[in-house]
């Protein structure tokens, strides 16, 4: 069931039908790391607290169960997986914002070099890039080509300080 509905809240009786309560939070955590776990025990252990808190519990509560407890628990956790959504919706727009072709970056400069390859792809089929190793050459010249004339050829990337002599006369 906790596959198919993939809820964001759990609460976990350590005493299964089938004893595994600890190897059921492990897997549940490992299908998805998001999910709070909410442990409950028939008694208080100080060691299976930790070790449940260690696994990934979010909290250990003993039986009988104090309900207003429970419901501000829950309250604030349905508050901060609203937070943590609306963080990731805003993270990925900013990433689909400062993303162009591959190339992720908030920088003015870069900003203003995306602006450039923008204007220059549609026009060229041939461009030269210059610059240090590592400063995202190959990444401007698959976004020209991309953006170019030439998009609908294969996008083949040659190292040609890589080529040595011996090759030039075979």
């Amino acid at each position: 069931m906790f596959l198919q509905s993939h809820p964001s809240i759990v609460i976990l009786g350590l005493a299964t039908p089938k004893g595994d309560g600890e190897n059921l939070l492990e897997r549940m955590l490992g299908v998805d790391p998001g999910v709070s776990v909410i442990v409950v025990s028939e008694f208080y252990s100080a060691d299976l607290a930790v070790a449940a808190i260690e696994s990934g519990a979010c909290d250990y509560l003993t039986k009988p169960i104090d309900v207003q407890r429970l419901r501000n628990r829950l309250g604030n956790l349905l508050m901060e997986g609203a937070i943590r959504q609306k963080t990731y919706g805003l993270e990925k727009k900013l990433l689909e914002a400062y993303q162009f072709e591959g190339i992720v970056s908030r920088s003015p400069l870069m900003l203003e070099i995306f602006t450039k390859i923008r204007r220059v792809a549609p026009h060229f089929r041939t461009a030269l890039v210059t610059g240090p190793t590592g400063a995202g050459k190959e990444l401007v010249a698959k976004a020209l080509h991309n953006l170019g004339p030439g998009s609908a050829g294969e996008f083949v990337v040659c190292n040609c300080s890589a080529l040595v002599e011996s090759l030039e006369s075979a």
